[in-house]
């Protein structure tokens, strides 16, 4: 450590999250999605989904044995897509499990939506 730097913390890190890569190439973007892309899809175009996806309703369907039926009816009792999009969003945060079915809910009712995004990429 260089003169009058000193240490604020140290961190452990596992061999395989060190290789881990934090960016997908277009290649592995060819391949059937990992979990990880999944996941990391569904956070990076957050912004983008909200605004675009337009059949909010049959992917809350697809989430609602997961999700519950008093958030389902929260999210269907929204006026627009927008506000669904943010509110099904609240019930996404943290959860990978259910970032992960929303993910390919998105691959089954707006796959031109998640092309054109992946392509943006």
């Amino acid at each position: 450590m260089p003169c009058g730097e000193e240490s604020v913390w140290d961190v452990g890190i596992r061999a395989e999250e060190y290789m881990r890569s934090s960016s997908f190439t277009s290649s592995d973007r060819k391949k059937a999605p990992s979990r990880d892309y999944a996941v990391q899809f569904v956070d990076e175009h957050r912004t983008e989904l909200i605004q675009r996806v337009r059949l909010v309703t049959p992917i809350a369907d697809d989430l609602k044995p997961f999700i519950g039926e008093e958030k389902y009816s929260i999210i269907t009792a929204c006026k627009t897509p927008q506000e669904q999009m943010r509110a099904l969003y609240d019930f996404l945060s943290g959860v990978e499990r259910l970032e992960k079915r929303f993910y390919k809910s998105l691959l089954r009712h707006e796959p031109h939506l998640v092309e054109d995004l992946t392509a943006a990429d």
